[in-house]
Parts: C-alpha cells; sequence; structure tokens
C-alpha cells in the first residue's frame, strides 16, 4: 500500500513539473515576440538614422510606399520581414513614414494580432524614440511607459506608432 501511495506521488509530481516546463517554454515564447519587437525596433532606429538623417530630404522616403527598397536596403531588419513584407513579430502588416517636415520618422506596428499583454511588454521595453503613441495615449522620453501605463493605453488598441529622430 505504501508503495502505491509513494508510486502515486511520484507519478503526479513528476507531471506537475512536466506542466511547469510546459508553461515556462509557452512563456517564454510568447515574452519573446515582445524582446524581439523591441531588439528589432532598435535595429530599425539605428539603420534608419544612418541613411536618412544626413540626406537633405531627412525621412521623407522612409515610407510604406518604398517598404521594398527599405527591405533590400537592409534597414527593415530581417526579423522582420515576411515573403517581402515588413511585419510585426505578431503578424501585422508595419506602416512607415515621416513627422515634422520629414525631420522625423515613424514606424507603425501592432493591431489587431498583438495580445494586450505583449503590446504592455513592447511598449515598457522601449528606448531612444521622441514619441510611443498606442491608441490614443502618447508617451515621451521625458515619460516613458511602465508596465502599468502601458498597459492602461494597450488597454484600448495595440496598434503603435513610434516616432524617432
Amino acid at each position: 500500500m505504501d508503495r502505491t501511495v509513494a508510486s502515486i506521488a511520484a507519478t503526479a509530481m513528476a507531471l506537475l513539473a512536466l506542466a511547469g516546463v510546459v508553461y515556462g517554454i509557452a512563456t517564454g515564447f510568447f515574452n519573446s515576440k515582445s524582446a524581439n519587437m523591441n531588439g528589432w525596433a532598435a535595429e530599425l532606429v539605428v539603420n534608419a538614422r544612418g541613411a536618412f538623417s544626413t540626406g537633405p530630404t531627412g525621412c521623407t522616403d522612409f515610407t510604406t510606399a518604398n517598404v521594398t527598397h527599405l527591405i533590400t536596403g537592409k534597414i527593415i531588419p530581417k526579423g522582420l520581414v515576411k515573403s517581402g513584407v515588413a511585419t510585426d513579430p505578431w503578424g501585422n502588416a508595419m506602416a512607415f513614414g515621416s513627422a515634422n517636415g520629414g525631420a522625423q520618422c515613424t514606424v507603425q506596428y501592432g493591431g489587431a494580432l498583438m495580445p494586450a499583454a505583449d503590446c504592455a511588454k513592447t511598449a515598457a521595453g522601449m528606448s531612444d524614440f521622441v514619441t510611443l503613441r498606442i491608441g490614443s495615449t502618447t508617451f515621451t522620453e521625458a515619460a516613458p511607459p511602465t508596465l502599468v501605463s502601458a498597459a492602461a493605453a494597450c488597454a484600448t488598441g495595440t496598434t503603435s506608432v513610434l516616432t524617432f529622430q
């Protein structure tokens, strides 16, 4: 009888451990999309600054219409390109543009396929921007998003626009 109880207890412990591993892998997978987006956004900002900051037209050519050239010119990181289309890690199409007379570049990402929790984690991890707009909430480098403030903004929409210069 004692062996049967011990065997059942050992089996239950093994199943709990396995469930923990599966949960950890799944959580790591979903969190990696936010981390990847933060890394790729930082790379995109550096690439765009190198390509557009010294030119006479600034960011005016940093547009969705020129996305093919932005991809072939390696301004858009490879991880954000799926089948020749600029796509965020959640599968949303990205849009590019300029602001402030071409002095600033804009990148739109997120949307219907991005969970609000991932939106908040991504926003809280962003840096080196002029503004980050999520839905109707705008953050600045002087008042950057925290996980709590980003979660509140992401509750009303996950489409984000990153503006940098």
